[in-house]
């Protein structure tokens, strides 16, 4: 039976589970010099134990706290530690109304608490002045006096930027109200070109150019800012930099001549632009020219900003040389009939010595009698043309001393032709400018056809050996 009563006893003493409660402890230290190991309890619901429970000082108030999970209803004894060792203990008198046998005591309630602050080492709470309503902005739950200081909210503009702001308000109420203006950032303007400055509104205007209209026009670079005044008296500044850039600066060459031939130019406006529009309404940073007119391009760069260029281009033509002459005695009058030439050489005796006239037009006076071979190069910028034309010269007043030399065409391409005014017994050298002989033979004929076809291109010296020796210079292209 004693079994039988033993085990039920068991059965409800482990299956029953008592409730437990937060139970916070504090101890008011702001008379003690807190010890570097911090403030503990020990009592007799943890064991007497120094170290095991530290206390933490949450509202740097100096008053130290735990909070504990206790059964409900139980009874401890406990005291507050300066530090984690007996001997730093706390000391209650006999006579503390809230001691026995030298420590504190506590019965636990049934529902979560904070217990009263006691100064350390005694059973006296500190007297706390401060706002006690909950409602007020500064309450103190920590205090134990109402001392009228309670500040209560008020609501309001709290942002010291805006127009209505109100240094009275606790709380903002979304009424704050901003005055802004934005003039932009510092503005680059091609040259020559105006900005329209300003901001609309019903506002008063103050720029340091001294007008006071909502607009303002900038046609010069500086500093330009304005004072802004609303309805309210709200006041606002701004301010902006203006420069002004140069006019894009290009080039596509001088007034020039293209041929007719097929030939073509080429206009570059150069690589420093974002963007190209010809004349023609392309777009390219080149344009091929095919035949005569009157072109431009207009450049933008990085800015925005534009110049522009144009040439004049002309057509040519192939040259066409022709002339006549009159011959009087020794002297022959030439009268120039070419087409399209710029320029005119004369060669009188084709051994490459060329008179150069500015408009074709010359007479020239012969020292012997006999045939002459006379050529006449015009050319332009398309090219060139040669005509050669033989003429004799028989005259009273030449009296005839030696042998005379005609080398035609010359230039000369395949073959050219050496000329005497008499028969004889002539030993013609070609040497190139180095003296290389690349031709030698005697020429007994007034007329020689010379084959230079095989010859490389460039410029070489006829020598031709009689009584005595001259040197000719002869070209082959």
């Amino acid at each position: 039976m004693r079994s039988l009563i033993f085990l039920i006893l068991c059965f409800f003493t482990i299956s029953f589970k008592a409730q437990t409660v937060d139970v916070t402890f504090r101890v008011d230290m702001q008379f003690e010099t807190v010890s570097l190991n911090g403030v503990h309890l020990a009592g007799s619901m943890q064991g007497w134990n120094t170290v095991a429970t530290p206390m933490n000082n949450p509202n740097g108030d100096n008053v130290w706290e735990v909070t504990l999970s206790l059964d409900t209803g139980s009874y401890y004894e406990y005291k507050f530690i300066n530090g984690n060792a007996w001997g730093s203990d706390e000391i209650l008198a006999s006579w503390e109304w809230c001691q026995v046998n030298g420590n504190r005591f506590h019965t636990v309630g049934n529902t979560s608490y904070d217990l009263d602050p006691y100064v350390f080492g005694s059973c006296n709470v500190l007297v706390v002045y401060g706002c006690m309503d909950s409602t007020a902005q500064n309450y103190n739950p920590q205090a134990t006096n109402e001392d009228s200081s309670c500040v209560y909210l008020f609501l309001g503009c709290t942002d010291s930027l805006s127009c209505n702001y109100n240094p009275q308000a606790i709380i903002d109420d979304s009424s704050c109200y901003y005055f802004e203006i934005d003039l932009g950032n510092d503005t680059i303007l091609c040259s020559m070109s105006t900005l329209n400055l300003g901001v609309a509104g019903n506002y008063s205007y103050l720029w340091n150019t001294s007008d006071t209209t909502p607009i303002i026009s900038i046609n010069s670079a500086g500093s330009y800012s304005v004072q802004i005044v609303d309805s309210l008296g709200c006041e606002f500044r701004d301010s902006i930099n203006i420069y002004y850039s140069p006019i894009p600066y290009v080039d596509i060459g001088n007034d020039q001549s293209i041929c007719n031939t097929g030939d073509t130019i080429v206009l570059d406006a150069g690589n420093n632009w974002t963007s190209y529009i010809w004349s023609d309404s392309s777009i390219n940073q080149t344009l091929i020219i095919y035949s005569s007119g009157l072109y431009s391009v207009v450049v933008t760069d990085s800015l925005g900003c534009q110049g522009s260029d144009y040439v004049n281009i002309t057509s040519d033509s192939l040259p066409i040389s022709s002339f006549t002459y009159s011959i009087n005695g020794s002297t022959v009058n030439f009268v120039n009939l070419s087409i399209n030439a710029k320029t005119y050489l004369w060669d009188f005796y084709s051994d490459g010595s060329f008179i150069d006239t500015s408009s074709g037009d010359v007479e020239f006076n012969y020292q012997n009698n006999g045939l002459f071979n006379v050529s006449l190069i015009v050319s332009n910028s398309c090219g060139s043309d040669t005509l050669m034309a033989s003429i004799e010269i028989i005259s009273a007043n030449i009296v005839e001393h030696e042998i005379e030399y005609q080398i035609y065409p010359n230039p000369c391409t395949e073959l050219f032709y050496i000329s005497f005014n008499k028969k004889s017994n002539n030993k013609l050298i070609i040497t190139d400018l180095l003296g290389k002989i690349y031709f030698e033979d005697n020429l007994e004929e007034r007329e020689n056809m010379i084959d230079v076809s095989s010859f490389p291109k460039g410029i070489y010296l006829i020598n031709v050996l009689d009584e005595t020796l001259k040197k000719y210079k002869l070209i082959i292209n």
